[in-house]
């Protein structure tokens, strides 16, 4: 599969323009991969076990598109199975993972650390 086959997930349009879609997917199509393989694959619901142990995370917010910051809308739902985390804003940690509280849904969702995240992605790339 040539690089330049690489689409797009519809879900980056949340964030990205579609003339940002087009410049990374001409000039830097891995960008395109990378961000792709992350909206599946760079966070999980915490189990039952890790719940006691995160009690006090910060709640989750969507991204405010104009700043790159927290918006001041918390998300209060999510289907683990529709979910885009493109939406999110999130704070990443090179070595941990970080926990969010989503609204009052008793649900936790996690986000690999950016080490962990880098060693998925490879190990995806390279069984391609």
């Amino acid at each position: 599969m040539s690089q330049s086959s690489i689409e797009p997930d519809k879900r980056l349009k949340a964030i990205y323009s579609e003339t940002d879609l087009i410049r990374m997917q001409t000039h830097n199509p891995e960008t395109i991969d990378l961000l792709n393989f992350q909206l599946d694959n760079s966070w999980f619901i915490a189990g039952e076990e890790i719940l006691p142990k995160v009690q006090d995370a910060p709640y989750l917010y969507y991204l405010d598109k104009e700043t790159g910051q927290a918006s001041d809308i918390r998300v209060e739902q999510i289907d683990p199975n529709n979910l885009n985390v493109a939406e999110f804003y999130i704070e990443k940690d090179f070595n941990r993972h970080v926990f969010y509280k989503v609204g009052n849904s008793g649900t936790i969702i996690g986000f690999y650390s950016t080490k962990e995240f880098t060693k998925i992605y490879n190990n995806y790339k390279s069984r391609q």
